[in-house]
């Protein structure tokens, strides 16, 4: 299908880009975006295995403290997957880690197990102690963790793969044709203290919901991207080529004020006047000039 309008001798033509650009790649983008998938390569490129992987980096490079929320989070016992307890004997803390094992009943209740100890002083050391401490936290302790930090925005990344990909920071649950099995999250895209320094000149409340607002239209770029709803658009003069442009991402109705920006004047009139044609182009040329 093909959107067009023809006015005296000139004709409009909008088509799909069958060579689109990749925003990721194509564009700049300001935040990162991670994804992991047997089939799909997906976001920004990356070296982490999992996405525990990147979301304790993520937190080791965010900690401004030197420390002292991860240890105090470590004692308190709110951590799903470890603690920190004082040994008097020894005069160090002990890092326990929990554990469940796998039975033939399912998973057994969850045991402790004590992983290293160090004396006070090597808590908010950088060292191999910290490591270990980030090391046994369990994905949901980083996701609570980082949502403490106000200058990092992260959201999470769902996939709907159903008759074509569409990608969303909102589950697709409960708005999608079998979304229960066709979807499910796949990734992260964020902004760090740096990119929003660097982007917005101060970390503000005000830059921080702008910072997420740009994420967030980032995601539906690229999900118009994955969906195919990639346009270009040609001008025809008596049925001859004058001038093309491509690289327009979004439904037809977002991207057609874009492009009537980009077309000379006296061309741009014909915008308002598209209409959807299921036919090729040499086919609807071949009509109005004929006509």
């Amino acid at each position: 299908m093909i959107y067009a309008a023809t006015e005296g001798p000139c004709t409009l033509i909008i088509e799909r880009d069958d060579d689109p650009v990749d925003p990721r790649i194509d564009f700049d983008p300001f935040g990162h975006m991670v994804c992991w998938h047997r089939r799909y390569s997906l976001g920004d490129g990356h070296h982490y295995d999992t996405p525990e992987d990147f979301l304790r980096d993520l937190y080791r490079e965010s900690i401004r403290d030197g420390g002292k929320r991860l240890v105090s989070f470590l004692k308190s016992g709110d951590a799903r997957g470890a603690k920190l307890i004082y040994n008097r004997r020894s005069r160090e803390w002990e890092l326990y880690s929990r554990y469940y094992l796998q039975t033939v009943l399912g998973k057994s209740e969850p045991s402790w197990e004590l992983e290293q100890s160090a004396p006070k002083e090597q808590l908010n050391d950088s060292g191999w102690f910290f490591d270990t401490m980030l090391d046994a936290l369990t994905i949901d302790d980083l996701k609570e963790l980082l949502a403490e930090q106000k200058d990092i925005i992260i959201l999470p990344l769902y996939l709907y793969d159903h008759s074509g990909l569409s990608i969303s920071t909102s589950s697709f649950v409960g708005r999608a044709v079998h979304a229960e099995w066709d979807s499910g999250q796949v990734g992260y895209i964020y902004a760090d203290h740096d990119d929003i320094l660097n982007n917005f000149g101060e970390i503000t409340p005000d830059t921080i919901q702008r910072a997420k607002e740009c994420l967030e239209g980032e995601v539906e770029t690229y999900d118009a991207y994955l969906r195919g709803d990639c346009w270009g658009y040609r001008t025809f003069m008596y049925g001859q080529e004058m001038d093309s442009c491509w690289g327009f991402l979004g439904d037809i109705d977002e991207v057609k004020p874009d492009i009537a920006s980009y077309l000379a004047d006296g061309w741009n009139r014909l915008v308002d006047k598209l209409e959807p044609r299921y036919q090729s182009v040499k086919e609807y040329l071949y009509d109005v000039t004929v006509a």
